[in-house]
């Protein structure tokens, strides 16, 4: 199934209402070489402009219309030839085709920046200062508390998309400020993707959304709980039964103090001073430099 000839044959111009709206239709001979060509064949040789082009024909041209359907008929035929005749219609009327005129063309847009909290219920170990939540014996009991995390969406449209590095961002960090917080506040999802079309263009909307944790980092700090440590004892590691400074068992929560010490006197509620400990944090998700999204970075940006 071959192509053997395209040849223009002719163009008609219909200037309609009051906007001065102009069609065009131009008119293509197609000659293929077997029985078994259809329409599409046709239509798909190969000088036959594509949806979403300019109107031209010959020296004559007209920027503002573009292709936007065909009609392809069947002439003539004998054993070895197909003669088609393809009807290229032109319009200015209705969705442009893509140009600099940011109206008709998503991917000159702005993107959409959206910002809103959800609430939801969890449980909290310490009070508003940070300290343990403990019963007078010193076990730590978790209090219910309400949350609000931060739900930022930023929605562009793009020519193309790397579902590669999207899955290699998804649940990473921000690795420096993003709209108005530090690193390692927001998070990411993977993003929702919508394949759209334009004369027969395709693009894609694109949705990043990114939440927060409440009002800390998206790390966690370390707290020992149980009644067993870890010890040494000539080069040896066991796990054995922990006990305060006065040798007496702890309860069900310890507490590591600078060193190793043990927050004893405070786990047992005696009411004493201990040292402020603050372990190293531990971080569960990566960061990344989210710059490489080509997305703003703050409001304002675009």
């Amino acid at each position: 199934m071959t192509v053997v000839s395209v040849n223009a044959i002719s163009s008609s111009c219909t200037v309609g209402n009051r906007q001065g709206e102009r069609e065009y239709v131009t008119t293509y001979r197609v000659v293929t070489d077997s029985g078994l060509d259809g329409p599409v064949t046709s239509r798909d040789a190969p000088g036959i402009p594509q949806i979403g082009s300019t109107y031209t024909f010959g020296g004559d041209f007209d920027t503002g219309a573009y292709a936007s359907s065909y009609t392809s008929s069947l002439q003539s035929e004998d054993e070895s030839y197909r003669v088609w005749q393809v009807d290229v219609n032109y319009t200015t009327a209705g969705s442009r085709r893509c140009d600099t005129d940011f109206e008709n063309n998503p991917l000159l847009r702005k993107p959409v920046i959206t910002l809103d909290g959800i609430r939801y219920e969890g449980l909290t170990e310490v009070d508003k200062d940070d300290n343990p939540i403990t019963n007078t014996a010193g076990t730590v009991r978790p209090l219910p508390r309400d949350y609000t995390r931060q739900i930022l969406r930023i929605t562009k449209f793009q020519p193309s998309i790397d579902t590669a590095q999207l899955r290699e961002f998804t649940d990473s960090l921000n690795d420096s400020d993003f709209f108005g917080l530090t690193s390692e506040m927001w998070k990411m999802s993977f993003p929702r993707i919508e394949e759209l079309y334009q004369n027969c263009t395709a693009y894609y909307r694109v949705s990043y959304e990114f939440e927060t944790r409440g009002e800390t980092e998206w790390t966690d700090l370390p707290i020992d709980k149980g009644p067993d440590e870890i010890v040494e004892f000539l080069g040896e590691f066991a796990k054995v039964k922990a006990t305060d400074d006065y040798g007496q068992p702890v309860g069900e929560v310890l507490l590591n103090g600078i060193n190793g010490k043990r927050l004893d006197e405070v786990a047992l509620g005696l009411g004493t001073t201990v040292p402020q400990y603050v372990p190293d944090v531990i971080r569960i998700y990566p960061t990344k430099d989210w710059t490489q999204l080509n997305i703003p970075q703050d409001w304002g940006e675009t």
